[in-house]
């Protein structure tokens, strides 16, 4: 919880399993998506759950609804003026990025408010 590397889950296998060596990989896993859902940790790549390609191969961004998971692609200059500006990247030499947009589409604004089940949505 304190590093700010972003570990993998194998990285944090490993530092643990030296205390604890009958630890598993698995429950490292089951342990950081626990810590997940209780919005105690975060992923940095939200899209862990399956495989998504693109085609598009021209620099853009994604907007992403957090509950049906459907992927639009975004075109946004103002955003790579602000990250290609930022102070945090000064020890740095970008290679590239791309910002994932968390939002409800259209379709699921409307459906939000008929009483169906709340599917689970992605932490801030």
């Amino acid at each position: 919880m304190e590093s700010e590397a972003h570990p993998r889950a194998e990285e944090i296998y490993a530092k643990v399993r030296r205390e604890q060596p009958s630890l598993s990989l698995a429950t490292v896993h089951r342990t950081l998506e626990l810590l997940c859902e209780a919005g105690e940790a975060g992923k940095v790549t939200p899209l862990h759950d399956s495989a998504r390609y693109d085609g598009n191969l021209d620099p853009h961004h994604h907007v992403i609804c957090v509950r049906c998971r459907r992927i639009a692609d975004v075109q946004a200059p103002e955003f790579e003026r602000l990250i290609e500006a930022s102070p945090g990247l000064a020890d740095f030499r970008l290679l590239g990025y791309a910002v994932e947009i968390r939002a409800l589409c259209r379709n699921c604004q409307r459906s939000s408010g008929r009483g169906r089940a709340k599917q689970a949505e992605w932490p801030n």
